[in-house]
């Protein structure tokens, strides 16, 4: 793969991502206007529980499949096989998965006090459950998924503004959004039957089996590292308030937006590193060192930006009703860079490589540890509590990715890179401390901070100009 498809493909996904969680958070200071704190905490809870059911259907396809499409895309037959494969074994698990929902908020008495709002979060599940981001993934043409995503959201903003008028009208706030959804999901699959030419097709048994029993060392993996997304809400929705819930929502949305353009660097290089290795060690190691550089590179610059500036990015995003968030998105704005290193390590070196029990292992544990942190730390601390408990998991998995890794002997991680991304780091942190000791206008301290990461990344020979090319 050239530099102008990975270029491309990094593009296409930071716009889906940007477009996936910004248009949201157009929305959201109308919504928590409209029906209150509380009522948006109920709906945040909602979609959390939906999004933990949505895991399901996927046992591990979307690590599982890139990989294996990659290989194959050059065979029709052979990928519209795998394909039909996937989506049926997707269909069979969605089917049990609605099931289980259904009985849960039928028979709990803390769903059943909002049955309709949880009723109207099925298409949550149903949709994110066959979004197909592992295809194009796999073809390389994530152009594809950006489209949809932006369908999605746009169908979503209008539909806000046009049905969500009064307070009451919050339990139609996952109807509309469901609707959104799934009409973005079908725009994709047209684009993956009529334009990729891909054909339904009878899959065999033996398939069927093979793709089962290599997704799921990858399903426990991807279901816990998930379950640290949602857990938070989770937790506080049944031991806090709706309030604190909205309060911390709406800081771990903001967050979501800058991780979900971070983690497009993994998918991007995970293919490509898979290929490249097929090519030479040597050859997938290279990509494995332009991968971490890159990841760095935004990592590092949006954790100093978002604890610098938490306040700043609070009042614009949300006004002075969620001050309570800023100080919980300082605390979660450490988990750009401490995921943000998982992520890399993770997607571009051990999945890449093969190594998916190897994978999967820290990330099992880090969800345990999560789990017994929150549940320790929430009715003590409440909010904060699930902030740091979240953070705290996260550089468990971290530091244990790193040793994995370093086992392998790759040199992934040099001298002279360890140096350059320290320096980077320092510079930035220098300056925002600098900057708040002596009171700097916040604006204008925006803008020197900008300003300074760009020259930092050319003086330190981080990226070199020339060739529009990492430094390795």
């Amino acid at each position: 793969m050239s530099k102008k498809i990975i270029i491309t493909n990094f593009g296409a996904l930071t716009v889906m991502q940007a477009v996936q969680y910004i248009v949201p958070l157009i929305v959201l200071p109308y919504l928590v206007r409209v029906v209150g704190p509380a009522k948006f905490g109920i709906i945040s809870f909602a979609q959390a529980i939906a999004y933990y059911f949505a895991l399901l259907p996927d046992i591990g396809t979307n690590l599982y499949a890139p990989r294996e499409i990659a290989l194959i895309k050059e065979s029709k037959k052979g990928l519209s096989v795998f394909v039909s494969g996937i989506l049926m074994v997707k269909i069979l698990v969605l089917i049990l998965t609605l099931l289980l929902y259904m009985a849960m908020i039928s028979f709990v008495p803390q769903f059943k006090k909002e049955f309709l709002v949880f009723l109207f979060s099925t298409g949550y599940i149903i949709g994110e459950s066959f979004i197909p981001v592992w295809f194009f993934q796999g073809i390389e043409k994530m152009v594809n998924i950006t489209v949809g995503i932006f369908i999605i959201r746009i169908l979503g903003l209008i539909s806000i503004f046009a049905f969500i008028r009064q307070a009451s009208d919050y339990v139609y706030v996952p109807l509309v959004n469901s609707i959104a959804l799934i009409i973005g999901v079908f725009f994709m699959y047209s684009r993956i039957f009529f334009r990729e030419g891909i054909r339904p097709k009878m899959t065999s048994l033996k398939i069927l089996g093979k793709i089962i029993s290599e997704s799921l060392p990858l399903f426990a993996s991807n279901v816990f590292r998930n379950l640290h997304i949602g857990m938070n809400v989770v937790v506080l929705g049944f031991f806090t308030s709706n309030t604190v819930v909205g309060y911390y929502s709406a800081a771990e949305r903001l967050v979501k937006v800058g991780m979900g353009i971070l983690v497009q660097v993994s998918h991007v290089f995970y293919p490509y590193t898979s290929r490249m290795l097929k090519i030479s060690r040597e050859e997938g190691v290279i990509s494995m060192r332009k991968g971490f550089i890159a990841g760095m590179l935004l990592s590092v610059l949006a954790t100093i930006f978002v604890i610098t500036y938490a306040d700043v990015i609070v009042s614009v995003m949300f006004g002075g009703d969620f001050t309570q968030s800023i100080t919980l998105l300082r605390i979660l704005g450490m988990l750009f860079l401490i995921t943000g290193l998982s992520n890399i390590l993770g997607m571009q070196v051990l999945l890449p490589l093969g190594k998916r029990k190897m994978f999967m292992q820290p990330v099992i544990w880090g969800f345990i540890l999560h789990l017994v942190l929150v549940s320790f730390l929430v009715p003590w601390m409440q909010s904060v509590g699930a902030a740091i408990a979240f953070v705290s998991a996260q550089v468990a998995v971290a530091l244990w990715m790193s040793y994995l890794v370093q086992k392998l002997s790759l040199g992934i991680v040099t001298g002279a890179t360890g140096m350059k991304v320290t320096g980077l780091a320092l510079g930035l942190g220098v300056f925002s401390l600098v900057s708040w000791m002596i009171g700097l206008n916040s604006l204008m301290s925006m803008g020197i901070f900008c300003t300074l990461y760009i020259f930092l990344v050319l003086v330190l020979r981080i990226v070199d100009l020339k060739t529009c090319s990492i430094v390795t």
